[in-house]
């Protein structure tokens, strides 16, 4: 939380997944990347994140704009989906991001 002036602010920081960042091309780059599992909360995860993709900065922005929308709307289209399990939630929850039309996103934004 900010103080003073900046009191109402909230900071958010978040290094779950922080790696080293280069520009350098490397011959391990050419080489397909491991799944990684769904880390941090399915309601924000990036696409890439959902199909199990190596994420980077552009991921970071997809799960920024989730939360600004949820601080917004106070909740995200795919929030209060029905599920028999967790893997058929997350499943569910990435097709409902992946077919959304972005007018349905921000339908309630002012």
């Amino acid at each position: 939380m900010g103080v003073r002036r900046k009191g109402n602010c909230v900071y958010v920081t978040d290094f779950g997944l922080s790696r080293e960042y280069s520009t350098r091309t490397e011959e391990t780059d050419d080489l397909p990347p491991k799944r990684p599992p769904l880390v941090g909360t399915t309601r924000y995860a990036s696409i890439r994140g959902h199909l199990g993709q190596v994420q980077s900065q552009r991921d970071d922005l997809e799960s920024l704009g989730y939360m600004i929308i949820y601080f917004i709307q106070g909740r995200l289209p795919w929030q209060g989906l029905k599920a028999h399990s967790t893997s058929e939630k997350y499943r569910l929850v990435m097709e409902k991001k992946m077919t959304l039309d972005p007018d349905e996103l921000c339908s309630e934004l002012p």
